[in-house]
């Protein structure tokens, strides 16, 4: 039985409504460059992510590169789901172009 419309749309909102009131702190942003094709350089991403709350909690975290003048130059976001009062080490993958990632400084929490 496929769910209706109603559910599901009520399923987006409760997640995102979780996303926004989760309590969570994050430390520890690195970012590493892996292989280069293409004129691109993956670059590997992780934060660990404490979630505070008493709830688990579904986070999207925004990670910019930031360039040398403050201005962003790129955007990745870091998701998962963290059970309460604990830490999570979120990670993924980004092509970068090499254009830009000589321009990269640091990579912050926006």
């Amino acid at each position: 039985m496929k769910p209706s419309i109603f559910a599901t749309i009520l399923a987006v909102i409760l997640f995102n409504a979780t996303l926004c009131l989760a309590e969570v702190v994050v430390k520890n942003i690195s970012a590493s460059p892996g292989k280069r094709t293409g004129g691109n350089v993956w670059v590997h991403l992780s934060a660990d992510v404490t979630n505070t709350g008493s709830n688990p909690a579904g986070v999207a975290i925004m990670l910019e590169a930031v360039g040398r003048g403050g201005e962003t130059i790129k955007m990745k976001s870091l998701k998962g789901t963290i059970p309460p009062d604990s830490t999570e080490t979120l990670s993924t993958s980004a092509p970068v172009s090499e254009e830009e990632y000589k321009k990269i400084v640091k990579w912050r929490k926006n």
